[in-house]
């Protein structure tokens, strides 16, 4: 019976998480629109944020330097068409000077057109922002980010 009752927990969580990329946004759109400058979101301004190389902490990335330029392809990181230092897309267990890695990493297109399964898991959205943003900004995102950002992929078709 116990096993049961976690079983029924467990598929009740991954349900709630469970969202469109839609939902997701007007999430985003309530915790911002606390924000008293909050005028709405941006495709235009998630692009450009896409786009832009940030200096932070970790020297100077993108989010399009790991995920390219285009949101609707898939990026093989580790001989397509990302060929970077490791530390470019890797905070950690990147391999030594002149080692090669035994992992191939493949990036799954951001945009939802592509790829209908991205921003529909809240709680694995909020695991890559805070991974990302910290990678690339050294702080987390705010929710006007997410937002504007969402908004561009979501225009993506």
């Amino acid at each position: 019976m116990r096993l049961f009752i976690a079983l029924c927990l467990f598929f009740a969580s991954l349900a709630a998480a469970a969202m469109t990329p839609e939902q997701l946004l007007e999430v985003y759109r309530a915790a911002a629109a606390t924000a008293s400058h909050f005028k709405g979101f941006s495709a235009e301004r998630g692009r450009t944020f896409y786009e832009a190389k940030i200096t932070g902490p970790n020297g100077e990335h993108s989010c399009a330097g790991c995920h390219g330029p285009d949101p609707r392809s898939t990026i093989d990181g580790h001989g397509g068409a990302i060929r970077a230092e490791c530390r470019a897309c890797h905070l950690t267990d990147a391999p030594g000077p002149g080692e090669r890695s035994k992992m191939r990493r493949h990036i799954r297109p951001l945009a939802p057109s592509a790829n209908p399964d991205r921003f529909t898991d809240a709680d694995k959205v909020e695991l890559w922002f805070d991974v990302n943003c910290f990678f690339v900004l050294g702080r987390p995102c705010t929710a006007q980010e997410k937002g504007d950002l969402l908004t561009y992929l979501l225009s993506v078709k």
